[in-house]
């Protein structure tokens, strides 16, 4: 080959038949989607129909009026005896040992063990 000459151009490739084959193909797989799509979407709307044939409809429930006096006194009343609950129990067994009308009828010993802890 010399200076002037140029490799001669490649014959041209036929694409038609792919590129047919390539569209049937396409519109095959374009066609069983929407065939699917078509099928699922009636199977959904059977399923709601019978779920809402079959559902019954929710009771309303009305409101109760809360009588805030009542409640606020139970409140008061339930704070102040959980107070008095409170108060009884720390005044524990250490508080009424000492203190006891017990200790007057017991021995010298015992009362002495009692306070020194021996």
């Amino acid at each position: 080959m010399g200076k002037g000459s140029s490799a001669p151009a490649p014959p041209p490739v036929d694409t038609t038949a792919d590129d047919m084959a390539m569209q049937n193909m396409m519109n095959a797989m374009t066609q069983m989607m929407g065939q699917s799509l078509t099928a699922i979407s009636s199977a959904q709307q059977g399923m709601m129909q019978t779920m809402a044939s079959n559902t019954p409809l929710p009771t309303i429930i009305e409101e109760q009026e809360i009588d805030w006096t009542d409640r606020a006194n139970q409140l008061r009343n339930k704070a102040s005896a959980d107070y008095q609950k409170d108060l009884r129990q720390k005044h524990g067994r250490s508080d009424t040992v000492l203190t006891s009308p017990l200790l007057d009828f017991e021995s010298a010993e015992v009362t002495s063990s009692l306070l020194t802890g021996e």
